[in-house]
């Protein structure tokens, strides 16, 4: 599958776009830039560059990680409500970060009120978590969960790990130089959300109308027994929602003819 044509969007740590491959990623950036960190080079190409990414070839919407949020998201609802066009709105939004839960929830109803998805720690630590060979762990030290509120510890603290999807994260990516590769063997949460999001960035641009729950419940579906996840069953999946939603239309349309001709 490929990710030309599809749009999504990040907010992470800056990046300086003439540092990045534009033969492989196309990243259009929103605001100005002010310097360049790994950080944000490696989730961009984990989710869409040509090279290695999920979504390869995707466009990415890049936005740089400031503590205003809210007027990040304002723009990417901005920006889809004024596409002329269905396939140039963003789709999915990436991050690597966790808002308030109650935060969370306006603001992913509000992205979805104009067609895209969001995923981040909130919603993602209750659905994935990242192995290594047979290594299924959360990857968060103590000081790393002092970061969230304590919801979100409990919650993670919960969390049972047999009920979660696993995503293979031991792979390489771009970081650390402008133009070279890393093998990574270990992993956390940051590495893991963009490809899941890249994953429904592929499937939603199918389906339009698969949301980030959606595609959560159909990757528990076509898991392996191991719990990993099944890009491809996933797939199969989408396109019998599809084909179903087909029918009913279909159907709708042959009963109108049919009360049209009573008439």
């Amino acid at each position: 599958m490929s990710g030309e044509g599809i749009n999504v969007a990040i907010i992470d740590e800056d990046v300086d776009i003439s540092k990045m491959d534009s033969n492989d990623i196309n990243l259009i950036y929103h605001g100005e830039s002010t310097g360049h960190h790994y950080h944000g080079q490696t989730v961009s190409s984990l989710i869409a560059s040509k090279s290695c990414g999920v979504a390869k070839g995707a466009n990415v919407h890049f936005f740089q990680k400031t503590k205003e949020k809210d007027k990040q998201f304002e723009q990417i609802i901005e920006y889809n409500k004024n596409c002329v066009n269905e396939s140039d709105k963003i789709i999915v939004l990436s991050g690597s970060w966790s808002i308030k839960g109650s935060e969370f929830e306006k603001w992913q109803q509000e992205l979805r009120n104009v067609g895209c998805e969001l995923v981040c720690q909130n919603n993602f630590i209750r659905n994935f978590t990242e192995i290594r060979g047979d290594d299924v762990i959360l990857d968060m030290n103590e000081e790393e969960k002092q970061g969230f509120s304590d919801d979100m510890r409990q919650m993670i603290e919960a969390t049972d790990l047999d009920s979660l999807v696993k995503i293979p994260i031991n792979r390489t990516y771009h970081q650390y130089k402008d133009d070279g590769f890393k093998y990574q063997a270990s992993y956390s949460n940051s590495w893991g959300i963009p490809q899941a999001a890249g994953l429904l960035a592929l499937y939603k641009a199918k389906d339009r109308t698969l949301t980030f729950d959606d595609f959560c419940g159909l990757c528990r579906k076509t898991a392996n027994e191991k719990g990993v996840i099944n890009p491809a069953g996933v797939l199969e999946e989408v396109e019998k929602r599809l084909e179903k939603t087909m029918q009913n239309e279909n159907n709708r349309l042959e009963k109108n003819d049919i009360e049209d001709e009573g008439r």
